[in-house]
């Protein structure tokens, strides 16, 4: 399961100062390395090694039976593990599949240049000083009826995958996992032009690196 957008900040600080609280002698997390401050807007400046430990802090809080996960997290139960990352191949299925409700797509509107239908639906060609928007602020694309907010733009998102330098820069096709330590990053940002917003671009960071356009989107898998 994927969570409709990406991890916000009262979710990520939510759970890094319970899990601070609860686990004291496990975690110091830093529960608010935003720089473009809201609740509701994405998390950043979280590397990919501050997301698995933070995954693995709300994994510990889901056995812990913690209460207040219940209301932060839609249909959560006890005992739920969850993981910060899909797949490179996985991003790019969804960012292929999904549409808006008249069946466009981010791929096509960037084809023809609509960028007045094309700023709708994503967060991009944005200034420093405006940073991020609320994960809902901009529409949603469906994948078979479900809502997606910020599939492109907005922040980039780190998927599982290490960089494979040999697929290429500008339109992988359904790229499989390598191993490796530089880490892959989809769907461009709120700092990027239209361009880099297309379902097939494909970027890499260290994975100790943090930028303020880049975050990551929660999923829950089977236990």
């Amino acid at each position: 399961e994927i969570m409709a957008f990406p991890t916000t900040q009262i979710i990520y600080k939510t759970i890094a100062e319970l899990a601070n609280k609860r686990f004291p002698q496990k975690y110091q997390i830093n529960p608010d390395p935003s720089k473009y401050k809201g609740d509701t807007r994405p998390v950043e400046r979280v590397s990919y090694e501050d997301a698995e430990e933070w995954v693995d802090a709300l994994n510990d809080l889901s056995d812990a039976g913690e209460p207040a996960l219940q209301s932060l997290i839609s249909d959560h139960k006890k005992g739920m593990r969850y993981g910060a990352f899909i797949t490179e191949a996985q991003r790019e299925y969804l960012m292929k599949k999904a549409k808006t409700e008249d069946g466009d797509s981010i791929d096509e509107m960037i084809k023809r240049n609509d960028i007045a239908k094309l700023k709708q639906y994503a967060a991009f060609g944005r200034s420093s000083s405006d940073g991020t928007v609320p994960v809902d602020q901009c529409e949603p694309l469906f994948i078979d009826g479900k809502p997606f907010y910020g599939l492109s733009g907005n922040v980039w998102e780190w998927v599982q995958d290490a960089w494979d330098g040999s697929l290429p820069l500008k339109g992988g096709t359904d790229p499989v996992g390598t191993e490796g330590s530089i880490r892959v990053i989809r769907g461009g940002s709120w700092f990027n032009l239209a361009s880099y917003l297309r379902s097939g671009y494909r970027y890499y960071w260290w994975p100790g690196n943090r930028f303020n356009n880049v975050g990551f989107r929660l999923v829950r898998t089977a236990k």
